[in-house]
């Protein structure tokens, strides 16, 4: 039997135009899939509270079940679940910002705590993650961006002059000392904590005066001087 009748239009169809259902004689439903889609969207405009908490019922008793399910789900289809995403994302721009500000603005409390939650049960992997995106194109734009916006709100007074491969170190808010790439890496350090900044200034100082001929005198007798 190639064809059917579907019980609700009456017209008879292709068979693969019926869903299958194992209860009936031809595993076919007895709607065609048009009518049967029309049938469940006004099934669930009838019932939407009873059939939401239904759901929600169901998801609370087998969240990790669920959670499970989805992941297997999203790992099986993620190049064409991603595909839809940035399409829908493409084409709904402004709707978008307007659900995300208004998510933000009623749940700045629960995106604090699970922030905090997250960063602390997974600290190594954002680090790696951080580590290696600063290493793209995207990430090297970044933080050049962030530099520059950091530097805008430092003083800039060399004690002394740049070379090749060198980078400019504060060694306070005002004055800096160009040091050697790998020697400025060598230490993590903040200027706004001074325990951070002891070693890597120390090493600084050691370099400026191991290069007598480069250095600024004025500008280290002013720093001298405050």
């Amino acid at each position: 039997m190639n064809t059917k009748i579907c019980s609700k239009c009456k017209i008879e169809k292709p068979i693969d135009e019926f869903s299958k259902d194992k209860n009936r004689k031809d595993n076919k439903y007895i709607y065609c899939k048009i009518c049967q889609r029309k049938e469940l969207k006004k099934h669930y405009e009838n019932n939407k509270e009873k059939i939401k908490l239904k759901h929600k019922k169901y998801y609370e008793d087998n969240k990790e079940k669920e959670h499970k399910r989805s992941k297997k789900y999203y790992e099986e289809h993620k190049e064409e679940i991603n595909i839809k995403n940035n399409e829908y994302n493409k084409n709904h721009k402004d709707e978008r910002k307007l659900y995300k500000k208004h998510y933000d603005d009623t749940h700045k409390e629960e995106k604090a705590i699970y922030g905090n939650y997250y960063y602390n049960t997974h600290k190594e992997e954002i680090k790696e993650y951080n580590r290696l995106y600063l290493k793209t194109n995207n990430g090297k734009k970044l933080d050049r961006r962030k530099k520059s916006k950091r530097n805008r709100n430092l003083g800039f007074i060399p004690l002394n002059n740049t070379q090749l491969n060198h980078d400019s170190h504060h060694i306070d808010k005002d004055y800096i000392i160009n040091i050697p790439k790998d020697l400025h890496q060598k230490y993590r350090h903040n200027h706004k904590k001074s325990d951070t900044m002891i070693e890597i200034n120390k090493l600084a100082f050691e370099y400026l005066y191991s290069n007598p001929l480069n250095i600024n005198y004025d500008n280290l007798d002013k720093y001298y001087k405050e």
